[in-house]
């Protein structure tokens, strides 16, 4: 779940959100945020929540503030107990161009050969030695399949996130094969 404080307006705080849980007699989320880590609020949360059966967890977005994909950031949250990393949202080069936005710092996590950059690689090992989700974020599907398949290898368990999205369409052969 998106909540505040984030870079744009959002329905609830992590606070509001933890007293919303509570009353719906859900037992936590996992917050997001497209430009900060989320790790620490999901600490703070539980620490003020945690005896009233609520749990929140949290986890960093590969975009331009973290440096892009930066294997090093990823670490850190993992350290402050982060449970997903989520790959390009925002900054995708593929979200930007959907978007028509100017996507020159548009953030493309593949090489000249259809290959996962280095970085994109360790990105997966590190969440593999923390034991973290991995998102595939707002990055096109052949950026995403890519993921999957060398997530797959690795033994990353992967999400692709907003399957349907014009940004990151992925065909029901893609879906399935991810599956």
């Amino acid at each position: 779940i998106h909540t505040a404080p984030d870079v744009t307006e959002r329905k609830c705080s992590d606070f509001e959100l933890a007293g919303r849980f509570k009353a719906a007699g859900l037992a936590g989320a996992l917050i997001k945020c497209h430009y900060a880590d989320t790790s620490g609020r999901a600490l703070l949360l539980n620490e003020q929540f945690s005896s009233l059966g609520l749990k929140f967890f949290g986890g960093i977005v590969l975009n331009n503030f973290t440096g892009g994909i930066n294997p090093f950031a990823v670490e850190a949250s993992a350290k402050m107990n982060g449970k997903i990393v989520w790959f390009p949202t925002m900054d995708s080069k593929s979200f930007l161009e959907c978007k028509k936005a100017d996507a020159a710092n548009g953030i493309y996590i593949l090489d000249a050969d259809g290959c996962l950059i280095p970085e994109a690689v360790k990105v997966l090992e590190t969440a593999k030695k923390y034991n973290m989700l991995v998102g595939t974020g707002h990055v096109s599907a052949r950026e995403g399949m890519a993921l999957v398949r060398a997530a797959s290898e690795i033994g990353c368990q992967v999400i692709l996130t907003h399957a349907d999205n014009p940004a990151d369409f992925y065909s029901t052969e893609q879906q399935v094969e991810a599956v």
